[in-house]
C-alpha cells in the first residue's frame, strides 16, 4: 500500500474544518471502517454526546504478539492518516493497578481519526442509543450493534480486517478459524454466520466462550476463508492464517 501523506496533520480552528471539508472516505477505508467496528474500532461519547471520530487501538501486553499488534495500528494510521491528527501513541491500559504492583503493566497503542461527516453513517450503523427522555439530545447509553444490513457491506477486504481485529486460528482440535464475537448477542453472531454462509458459502456455527457465544468456521470452510481474505492481510498476521 502507498503511504499516505497527513496534510492534516497540526491543523486547528477554521483551517481545519477547511480541510476536513475536502476529505471524502475512500472505499478501501470504507471496508476498513466495516471490519474494524465489527472488532476493537469504537466511537464514544463527549459529554453525552456523540463524538463522531473512530478510535483504534490494539494491546501490547504479550511480548510474543506485541510487535504484531503495533505493524497493525500503524498500518490502520496509514490508511486514516488524511483523517488523523497526531500519530498513534502508546497507553497503560492498567495504570493503576500496575503502579500499585498488584499486575503486570499492560499496555495498547491507540489513534484516533478527526471528527467528520462521513462518519455519522457508520455510528448509526453500528451503535444503538438510548436517550434521555427530558432531552433528545442527550444520549444516557449506547451499545454497539451488528447492523442488520451488514450483509451489504461485508466484503472480502472487510472480513479480512474483521478477521485482523477479532479473529484467531484454531489449531488445538480442528484446524480452523474463530471470531471473537463476544461482544455481541447469540442472534448477531448467527446473523453473521449466515451472511457468510449466503454469501460465500462459508459454514460457521457460534460456540460458547463462557457465557457468551463466538463464531466458529468450520473445518471444511477454512480454505474458502482463508482464500477468500489472504491477499488482504498484512504479514504480521500470517501467523493467523
Amino acid at each position: 500500500m502507498t503511504k499516505q501523506t497527513n496534510p492534516g496533520r497540526g491543523l486547528r480552528g477554521n483551517k481545519l474544518k477547511e480541510y476536513l471539508k475536502t476529505i471524502q472516505l475512500t472505499d478501501i477505508q470504507r471496508d476498513v471502517l466495516i471490519g474494524t467496528l465489527l472488532g476493537d474500532a469504537s466511537f464514544s461519547l463527549e459529554n453525552r454526546k456523540p463524538k463522531y471520530s473512530v478510535k483504534f487501538e490494539q494491546g501490547q501486553s504479550d511480548p510474543k504478539y506485541g510487535k504484531n499488534h503495533a505493524d497493525y495500528i500503524n498500518h490502520l494510521f496509514e490508511i486514516f492518516k488524511p483523517l488523523v491528527g497526531t500519530w498513534p501513541v502508546e497507553r497503560l491500559v492498567n495504570k493503576k493497578n500496575a503502579e500499585l504492583g498488584t499486575e503486570k503493566p499492560r499496555y495498547s497503542l491507540w489513534f484516533r481519526t478527526y471528527q467528520h461527516n462521513s462518519l455519522i453513517f457508520y455510528y448509526n450503523l453500528f451503535y444503538k442509543q438510548e436517550f434521555d427522555p427530558k432531552n433528545s439530545n442527550i444520549v444516557i447509553s449506547k451499545v454497539k450493534i451488528v447492523p442488520k444490513n451488514i450483509g451489504k457491506f461485508l466484503t472480502p477486504r472487510a472480513i479480512a480486517y474483521w478477521f485482523m481485529d477479532d479473529g484467531s486460528y484454531e489449531d488445538q482440535t480442528n484446524r480452523t478459524y474463530l471470531f471473537n464475537t463476544q461482544g455481541f448477542t447469540k442472534q448477531e453472531s448467527q446473523m453473521l454466520c449466515d451472511i457468510l454462509l449466503e454469501k460465500y458459502g462459508i459454514e460457521a456455527n457460534t460456540n460458547y466462550d463462557g457465557k457468551s457465544k463466538r463464531i466458529r468456521v468450520k473445518t471444511a470452510s477454512a480454505p474458502i476463508l482463508r482464500d477468500l481474505i489472504k491477499d488482504y492481510v498484512i504479514p504480521a498476521f500470517y501467523y493467523k492464517l
